[in-house]
């Protein structure tokens, strides 16, 4: 079985610790076998910091990022590319959170 030590291309699942490989990420791939990280521990911390300040939450500039709103978290930049929060009608009622009350109590 030959193993090739490789940046990921693509995204997939790894192997070892059933985690996302992301694009970046370095892995070890083996045909038949699938790909696996080279370091699941550090790989998995990478992939949950925000792509464009590395996790700290300030640019070079010593300015707030704007792709996590400051927090250095991943999840927030997927959140807000997924769409972010429903959108509030005009009375500036939020109608998703108001049907499910509704539902909630018999109404």
């Amino acid at each position: 079985m030959r193993t090739i030590a490789m940046t990921a291309k693509h995204a997939g699942k790894c192997t070892q610790c059933g985690r996302a490989i992301v694009p970046g990420n370095r892995i070890h791939w083996s045909r038949g076998h699938g790909a696996q990280h080279v370091d699941c521990q550090t790989a998995h911390y990478q992939n949950d910091q925000c792509p464009t300040c590395k996790g700290s939450g300030r640019l070079w500039n010593n300015a707030r990022c704007r792709q996590c709103d400051g927090t250095g978290s991943r999840k927030v930049v997927e959140f807000a590319r997924a769409g972010g929060h429903p959108a509030i009608d005009p009375m500036g009622v939020d109608a998703v959170y108001e049907d499910d009350c509704a539902r909630r109590c018999g109404l």
